[in-house]
């Protein structure tokens, strides 16, 4: 018996650091994937990607918004010195809790 299925994650990544978490998973290059038989590495190719990446996902994310990234910057000249933070600070929020 042959089942196909798809998984379809929909969820807020609220740091870098979960960028890159995510994309290891993805792309299936954490180590401890070889040790599981049922993993098959080989389908990995398989994955389809709404915005494809060659490269790790948060180098991908940073080429993706430079240009907003440099928007952001010029905005950040005239904020009030206690509103200001940097692009990665802005980028990396708290998680919200209910």
């Amino acid at each position: 018996m042959n089942l196909n299925y798809a998984i379809f994650r929909n969820e807020p990544i609220y740091t870098l650091n979960d960028l890159s978490q995510i994309g290891s998973h993805n792309k299936r290059e954490k180590k401890a994937y070889n040790s599981n038989p049922n993993i098959k590495l080989g389908l990995t190719k398989d994955n389809i990607e709404i915005v494809p990446l060659k490269e790790k996902y948060v180098k991908g994310f940073h080429n993706l918004v430079k240009d907003y990234e440099k928007e952001y910057n010029e905005r950040l000249k005239n904020e009030r010195e206690d509103r200001k933070r940097t692009f990665n600070q802005m980028l990396n929020i708290k998680k919200l809790r209910n």
